[in-house]
C-alpha cells in the first residue's frame, strides 16, 4: 500500500472474502539444517498421503522442487511435479491437485488462475493441505500459496517448514533464532514451533521487502530524470511532424542563436573595444562552417549588434535564394525532414551518454555526495548541451544543403546514359556467357575462339556508315518499356 501510494499515487483497499475463511494457518516449524527440514517435510507428506488428504507442496525455486521430487521418488510416494519444465500441462496438473490422495510439488508462483476444487470426501478429510518448504522474500507470494487452499469457505490447512540454512533466515535473523535453539537444547530432527519465531520470520521478510521497495523507488527516481527529458524531446518532435507548425519561425530563432555562438567562438564579447575584435577569425569560421567567402575587413569597426545583423542578412539572403526554388509545401517538408535527421541521432547519442553517466554515478557516494542529486545535475547539463547541439547543427545542415535541379533535357540525357550503361552491362554479360559456354562445349575436341563485335553506344556513329548516331539509325528502338519508360 505504501509503494502504490508514494510511487503511483494510488490507494489500496482490502476486500473481504466472499465466504469466511475456514483454513487453519499453523505456525512455522523451524529446523536447524535443511536436511532435517526436508526429512520432516517428507514424513508429513507421507502422513497426509496415507490418509488420502491431498497436499500441495510449495517451493521457492525449480531447483528445490527437483530436490523434493527426488526424495518423494525414493520414498515411492506417487506425485506430480509442476515447474517451468512442464508448463504445457500446468492447468491440468493444478486442477487435479485437490483429488483424494493427490501429491503435487509446485514452485510458489505456479498454477495461479486455476481453481483447485475438492469433493465432499476430501472436505471430510480436512481439505487441501498446503506445505511450504521455504519462506519467499515477499509475504505476498507466501499468502498466494496459502490461498490455494480454503477457497470459497472450503476447509484446509497450511504450514511452512523452514531451516536456518534457508536464504531468508541465513541473511536476516538466523543467528538470533539459532541462539534460541541452542539455549533450548534442540537436538537433531527437533524443531521450534512458536509464534515468536514466526513473527521473527515475518520481520525478516519485511526487511527484504523494504530493500526491494527502496531499490525500485531509486530506479524510478533515476528513470524519472530521463523521462522528463524524453517528454520534452518528443513534444518538440511531434511539433515538427505537425503540418501546422511554424518551422520557419523556429529556424529564424535558431539562426539567431547560431550567429551569437559563432561570434562567441571568434572570441568577440560584449564590452570589448571594437579594435580588439578578431575579425580574421570570424571570417575564417564563417568560411569553414558555412562555406561563405567574405572579406574579414567587412566586419572591421562594427559593434556586436551590427555584426549579428550583417551575418543574419548574409545567411538569410543565401538561404531564401536557395529555398525560393521550391514550392512552399515542398520547402516545409524538406525543412522538417532535415531537422528530424539532426534531432534523432543526437537524441540517441544523448541516451548512451546518460547510460554511461548512470553506470558510474554511485561511486560519488564515497565523496559524501548524493548520487541521485549528482545525476540530476549532470544529466541536466548533458540535456542543455544536447538542445544547443541540435539547434546549431540544424542551422548548419539547412544552410549547407544543396538541391540539384535538372532541366527536362538534362533528365533525358541522364536517362539515356543510364540506359547505355545497362545495355553495355547486358552485352558484356552475354559475351561472357557465350565465352564460358564455348569453353565447356562437350562436342568440341579443342577450344574454339568466340568472335563477335561489341555493340556501339547509342550516341556513337552508326557502324553502317550513314553518318547518323547509332540511336537514330540501326539502334532505333520502339516504345520505352519498364523502369526507363
Amino acid at each position: 500500500a505504501t509503494e502504490f501510494s508514494q510511487i503511483y499515487g494510488l490507494d489500496v483497499i482490502s476486500i473481504p472474502t466472499n465466504v469466511p475463511v475456514e483454513r487453519i494457518d499453523r505456525n512455522d516449524l523451524i529446523y536447524n539444517t535443511e536436511r532435517e527440514k526436508l526429512d520432516a517435510a517428507v514424513r508429513k507428506i507421507r502422513e497426509y498421503h496415507s490418509k488420502g488428504q491431498p497436499v500441495l507442496i510449495g517451493t521457492a525455486s525449480i531447483e528445490k522442487s527437483e530436490m523434493i521430487h527426488d526424495r518423494l521418488k525414493k520414498e515411492k510416494i506417487p506425485h506430480n511435479i509442476l515447474n517451468a519444465k512442464n508448463h504445457a500441462q500446468e492447468a491440468e496438473i493444478i486442477k487435479n491437485a485437490g483429488q483424494k490422495g493427490a501429491v503435487t510439488v509446485a514452485t510458489n508462483m505456479a498454477g495461479r488462475g486455476v481453481d483447485i476444487k475438492i469433493d465432499d470426501e476430501v472436505r471430510s478429510l480436512g481439505g487441501l493441505a498446503i506445505l511450504g518448504t521455504e519462506r519467499h522474500e515477499s509475504r505476498r507470494i507466501d499468502n498466494q500459496l496459502r490461498g490455494r487452499s480454503g477457497r470459497q469457505g472450503d476447509p484446509g490447512e497450511s504450514q511452512f517448514f523452514l531451516s536456518l540454512d534457508d536464504n531468508l533466515l541465513r541473511i536476516f535473523g538466523g543467528e538470533k533464532i539459532r541462539n534460541i535453539m541452542n539455549r533450548l537444547g534442540v537436538e537433531d530432527g527437533e524443531y521450534i514451533d512458536s509464534k515468536i519465531v514466526t513473527r521473527s520470520v515475518e520481520k525478516a521478510q519485511k526487511k527484504v521487502e523494504n530493500q526491494h521497495y527502496e531499490s525500485r523507488k531509486n530506479i524510478l527516481e533515476y528513470d524519472d530524470v530521463a523521462n522528463h527529458q524524453r517528454k520534452a524531446i518528443y513534444a518538440f518532435r511531434n511539433q515538427l511532424l505537425d503540418p501546422e507548425f511554424d518551422i520557419d519561425a523556429k529556424i529564424k530563432e535558431n539562426r539567431t542563436e547560431y550567429i551569437k555562438h559563432l561570434i562567441g567562438e571568434a572570441e568577440i564579447f560584449a564590452g570589448m573595444p571594437k579594435e580588439d575584435y578578431d575579425v580574421e577569425k570570424l571570417g575564417a569560421l564563417i568560411k569553414e562552417e558555412l562555406l561563405i567567402e567574405v572579406d574579414p575587413q567587412y566586419f572591421a569597426n562594427k559593434e556586436i549588434e551590427e555584426l549579428e545583423a550583417m551575418i543574419t542578412e548574409m545567411m538569410e539572403n543565401i538561404y531564401e535564394e536557395k529555398m525560393s526554388q521550391l514550392e512552399p509545401e515542398q520547402r516545409k517538408e524538406i525543412e522538417r525532414i532535415l531537422y528530424l535527421q539532426v534531432l534523432d541521432p543526437q537524441w540517441r547519442d544523448h541516451l548512451y551518454e546518460m547510460d554511461v553517466l548512470k553506470t558510474g554515478i554511485g561511486l560519488r557516494g564515497y565523496n559524501q555526495k548524493d548520487p541521485l542529486t549528482e545525476y540530476k545535475q549532470d544529466s541536466y547539463k548533458l540535456f542543455m548541451d544536447l538542445v544547443e547541439r541540435i539547434k546549431l547543427e540544424a542551422v548548419k545542415v539547412l544552410h549547407l544543403v544543396q538541391f540539384d535541379f535538372q532541366s527536362p533535357e538534362e533528365e533525358e540525357e541522364a536517362i539515356e546514359q543510364i540506359r547505355e550503361e545497362l545495355e553495355s552491362e547486358v552485352a558484356d554479360a552475354t559475351l561472357n556467357q557465350s565465352f564460358e559456354e564455348g569453353l565447356i562445349a562437350e562436342d568440341s575436341a579443342e577450344l574454339k575462339p568466340i568472335t563477335g563485335t561489341k555493340k556501339p553506344k547509342r550516341n556513337e556513329p552508326c557502324p553502317c556508315g550513314s553518318g547518323k548516331k547509332y540511336k537514330n539509325c540501326c539502334g532505333q528502338s520502339g516504345p520505352k518499356k519498364g523502369l526507363l519508360a
